[in-house]
């Protein structure tokens, strides 16, 4: 009973080392969600594998390999989000005022600058009354 255990132990540890070798190639050549699906797919072979084995050593690596293996899938996730972000819009052109430096125009932003703190304080010294 245990050889035919074996057998298939060896067929499922084969299809995950199988689906991981290519997450890896698809993680180098930067396919995040093909990667990350590769090694979602190891990773269900591994806890099969898991779910059956008794001997503790054995149990313990292929839970640290499974633990890797959703480590890297939520990184993939991760980074296919990233690229699905849209673009950021370029910055409006400056406006006129801003585009020239003359005195003019600085001393007409500083008069609005100092109407605004005159109203602040005006409401402030409203308020403290």
């Amino acid at each position: 009973k245990r050889l035919m255990a074996k057998s298939v132990d060896t067929v499922e540890l084969k299809a995950a080392a199988s689906a991981a070798s290519e997450a890896i190639a698809l993680d180098r050549a930067r396919e995040a969600s093909r990667a990350k699906a590769k090694y979602v797919e190891a990773a269900d072979w591994l806890l099969i594998l898991l779910k059956r084995e008794s001997e503790p050593a054995r149990r313990a690596g292929l839970q640290r390999r499974l633990e890797e293996y959703l480590d890297r899938a939520e990184a993939m996730q991760k980074l296919s989000k990233m690229k699905r972000r849209p673009p950021l819009e370029p910055s409006p052109p400056p406006d006129a005022r801003s585009r020239t430096s003359t005195a003019e125009h600085y001393f007409s932003a500083d008069e609005l600058f100092r109407r605004d703190v005159a109203r602040a304080r005006e409401v402030v010294a409203t308020l403290e009354k």
